[in-house]
């Protein structure tokens, strides 16, 4: 599977076109099924690992791109240490001040993300390398960027996710519920077997 069979006409076989019978947006419907997807995946396709500096008197740097979420941020070099992920409002709540309004420097030791950097619960008094492990968005699916670990390791989902779309445009409420539920299957599935390979853990099945 790729783009350009996913955006093909209704004569082509393993189209969006060919599975609903009609001539729908695909573009913008794989474009809405992409982010469906990945505001729910957290498999280890989308892991990668990103180094940078935290300057001194800085108390956060900017974030990835394609940051979705923060799995480890630690510090590397002399430091070497693990920063402790804190709720937002309790990371701000324990900032310390040397004087009126000037924050205590020191070592970070926890951190927070928001919409763009990570924040630090203490203001660096030196410069710190850090190395970061997230899970990423990748680029867009078009016809210049016509595969990625979707359309390689999980084509099905990504076909119900964008079917799904399909029939809310059509407003076929049958259909989008049922390729909805093929999609969230597929979500279940590609979690489990990402925690299978994170923990060692095996995975039971049930059998009646």
């Amino acid at each position: 599977m790729n783009y350009h069979q996913l955006t093909a006409d209704k004569a082509t076989e393993g189209s969006i076109r060919n599975f609903v019978n009609q001539n729908v947006p695909v573009a913008i419907l794989i474009r809405q099924a992409e982010s469906f997807l990945y505001r729910r995946l957290r498999v280890r396709d989308q892991l990668t690992t990103v180094s940078g500096t935290i300057n001194a008197n800085a108390s956060s740097v900017t974030l990835p791109t394609d940051y979705l979420a923060a799995k480890q941020v630690k510090l590397i070099g002399a430091q070497n240490s693990v920063l402790t992920r804190k709720l937002p409002e309790v990371l701000q709540a324990s900032i310390t001040y040397s004087s009126g309004t000037t924050r205590t420097q020191g070592v970070p030791t926890q951190y927070y993300t928001d919409g763009t950097s990570i924040h630090f619960n203490i203001v660096a008094n030196a410069t710190y390398n850090y190395e970061m492990i997230y899970f990423n968005e990748p680029a867009a699916l078009t016809s210049t960027n016509a595969e990625n670990f979707l359309t390689k390791r999980y084509p099905r989902m990504l076909l119900a996710a964008t079917c799904a779309f399909a029939n809310e445009y059509l407003k076929d409420d049958a259909e989008k519920a049922y390729w909805t539920q093929i999609a969230i299957a597929e979500i279940d599935q590609a979690m489990r077997e990402s925690d299978f390979e994170r923990q060692g853990t095996l995975l039971t099945v049930a059998t009646t």
